[in-house]
């Protein structure tokens, strides 16, 4: 089983990642974190995933991420996973 985290869902895609990734046999998506706490509930409730409350703890529960940030925030956003 791969587990997979979503970091952020401030980008117009992250519903067809999610969508696809729930499709994929053998992948588990962990959790979301977003740096927006009412989007992060929102889309939390939408895409059926649990909240994780820092980033921290979304990393420590998965083998991977999508990142789907704004783009000007996949930097620090992918240092932090790399270093996980």
């Amino acid at each position: 089983m791969t587990r997979i985290g979503l970091i952020s869902t401030a980008h117009m895609h992250v519903g067809s990642y999610v969508h696809q990734l729930q499709g994929l046999e053998g992948v588990q998506i962990t959790g979301l974190y977003d740096d927006d706490s009412a989007r992060q509930a929102e889309r939390a409730t939408l895409f059926g995933v649990e909240e994780k409350p820092t980033l921290e703890a979304l990393l420590e529960s998965c083998d991977a991420v999508t990142i789907c940030s704004e783009n000007i925030k996949h930097l620090p956003f992918t240092l932090a996973a790399a270093a996980a």
